[in-house]
């Protein structure tokens, strides 16, 4: 019998900002210890001159841009670009998320995040006919 295993860890879900008003604001850390295959957002409310930038890092200082899929159309970007929706991030051996919110609006928004043992996966874009 050999020794594969496969490690799945229970989602865990958090809110990264909750009806955050102001321009810019890191919002809550998800720490996430390198267990978790990716964090799926869910953005909601008025996103008005306003982006939220995925980021990590491993060594709990240095954030760097993640690259996000917006789950909608199949999109790939770094930040969601004043648009509430779904994204699904991969963070395979990433040890700390954040949502930053930045730009110029003020309106309320709310990020919810869950990380989770599934890959995220591109589908593509879909076209209707």
């Amino acid at each position: 019998m050999g020794s594969d295993a496969i490690l799945w860890y229970e989602p865990v879900q958090e809110i990264l900002h909750n009806a955050e008003t102001a321009t810019t604001a890191d919002g809550k850390t998800l720490k996430l210890e390198g267990k978790y295959a990716s964090v799926v957002l869910q953005v909601t409310g008025t996103m008005t001159s306003s982006d939220i930038n995925f980021e990590g890092n491993i060594d709990g200082k240095s954030w760097v841009p993640l690259v996000g899929i917006n789950v909608g159309d199949g999109s790939v970007a770094t930040k969601t670009g004043s648009n509430t929706g779904i994204w699904a991030i991969p963070v395979a051996g990433i040890n700390y998320f954040r949502a930053r919110k930045s730009g110029t609006g003020t309106s309320a928004i709310t990020v919810t995040a869950v990380a989770t043992s599934a890959p995220a996966v591109q589908v593509g874009t879909v076209s209707s006919q």
